[in-house]
This record gives C-alpha cells, structure tokens and sequence, in this order.
C-alpha cells in the first residue's frame, strides 16, 4: 500500500490482511491524497489537517521525491489539533509521549521519512508483530484497488456532541480505544 500520513482506520484493517507490512515508494504523488492529509475529529467537528509540500514540476512526482516545507507551523499546529481532539480521550496520555517528538521540531526532508516513521510508531501502539516492509522495486496498486471503509463504532471524544464519525485517522481509534484498537482492524 502507499504510505499515508496517520491513514484512516480502513487502511489498516486492508493492510493487516498481509502477513507484512508492505509499503510501496514507486509511485506518482498525487496532491490532495491522504499521502498528506488526515482527518480528525475535534470540538469543532471533523478536521482536515495537512502537511505542506514544496510543489514539483510533473515528471518529478515520485512520492519519494515529495520534500516537506516547514515555512508554515504545520508542527505546532497538528500537535495543537491532537490536543485539542484528544487530551481528554481516555488513552492520550498513555500514547502522547510517543507521538509528540515527531511534532517538535523539523527532523525529515521528504514526506515519505515522516509518514513512515509514524507508521512505526502506530504500529507498536497497536502491539503488532507485524514487519513493515518497504518496497522499492515494485510498482505501488493504485489506491483505487482498496476498499477503505470502516464503520465499526467506538467511544468517541465528542460523542455527546457529534455523531459516530466512521474511518478518522487511527489516532482517533488508538487515543478512544488503546489496547483494544488492534482488536477493531485485525476483523
């Protein structure tokens, strides 16, 4: 599969179906994918927060040519939007020292190098023993050949507020259901 940042719920349960992990870097990048972009859902209801890119010419779109820009606070930010979304989640805290170095200061030039190493990381929050595999040498599936659908519910955050918001970010499933997340993917 291509690498998202922080991917919806569906992506893992598509991705768990394999005995590894394996994600594809041979691919065309495509803007507004979730290659950069999540979903959340915060006190203001669902939530799009991206990372920005410095835009290429065409024939440089291989999403492991895709470099990061940091002229924006896109850091702070989404770290500020987690918070916001999750510090009264149940497991936040278990999981916030885990997730936060990533968000302090600049540490990867290319997309692929932060979304993978948050795959790592949620991968060992979800108590896997799954291996990740990256795949340079074949060509990636389209995302089209996924379907990525998830509507299983959980407690959410805002679920006095808002309704069962379906396929969030698997933040959303780690930080409402801690151990039990693997439990709602590997189905």
């Amino acid at each position: 599969m291509q690498i998202h940042y922080l991917p919806n719920i569906a992506y893992f349960q598509a991705l768990y179906k394999n005995e590894e992990l394996i994600l594809h870097l041979n691919d065309t990048y495509s803007r507004r994918t979730y290659r950069n972009r999540a979903e959340i859902m915060g006190p203001n209801g669902k939530m799009l927060i991206t990372i920005p890119t410095f835009k290429l010419d065409s024939f440089e779109r291989e999403y492991k040519n895709i470099r990061i820009s940091y002229s924006e606070s896109w850091l702070k930010q989404h770290w500020k939007s987690f918070e916001s979304a999750y510090r009264r989640s149940i497991y936040f805290e278990y999981y916030e020292d885990k997730f936060k170095p990533m968000y302090n200061k600049p540490q990867f030039d290319y997309l692929w190098e932060f979304n993978y190493e948050l795959m790592k990381i949620i991968v060992s929050c979800l108590k896997s023993n799954k291996a990740i595999v990256l795949n340079e040498l074949e060509d990636c599936p389209k995302e089209s050949n996924y379907n990525l659908s998830f509507n299983k519910e959980y407690q959410q955050v805002f679920a006095s507020k808002y309704p069962f918001e379906p396929n969030l970010s698997i933040l959303d499933l780690i930080f409402n259901t801690g151990p039990q997340a693997i439990h709602y993917i590997s189905v």
